[in-house]
């Protein structure tokens, strides 16, 4: 078979090819690793590496068997998942922002370029990259 074949199907608008590069994830049922070799053909045959790397990314998130596959394998376990961490972290993340709120309301911002402005404290307070004159 000729090595130009390849070059045949893809269009020569620059838009569509890409279009043409992303779909053809749906027809191609491989994981993320096993795309690699066969992109890596295609780019042997005369595909532009541009749409090569188009193919790599899109085709383990369009092609239908990898998407369903992984969604039933990860479904229950990332539902279970999510409330354990949002459960054990949502309390820090409410007390975060109740102190941050405190801090903001009863201190100036005076305060916090005193310590940028101090060498020896700036950098142990990390200050020195969160407040600037103004």
């Amino acid at each position: 078979m000729s090595e130009r074949w390849i070059q045949r199907m893809i269009p020569k608008n620059f838009f569509f090819a890409f279009i043409t590069a992303a779909l053809l994830g749906i027809f191609f049922p491989i994981c993320e690793c096993g795309i690699i070799p066969v992109v890596r053909g295609f780019i042997k045959r005369g595909l532009p590496l541009h749409l090569g790397v188009v193919i790599l990314i899109a085709s383990p998130i369009v092609n239908p068997i990898v998407f369903t596959s992984t969604y039933f394998a990860k479904a229950i376990a990332t539902i279970a998942h999510i409330n354990d961490e949002f459960l054990a972290t949502g309390k820090y993340i409410i007390l975060g922002a109740i102190v941050t709120g405190l801090i903001q309301t009863f201190l100036s911002r005076d305060h916090f370029v005193a310590l940028n402005d101090n060498r020896w404290i700036s950098p142990i307070t990390g200050q020195g990259l969160k407040t600037t004159r103004i």
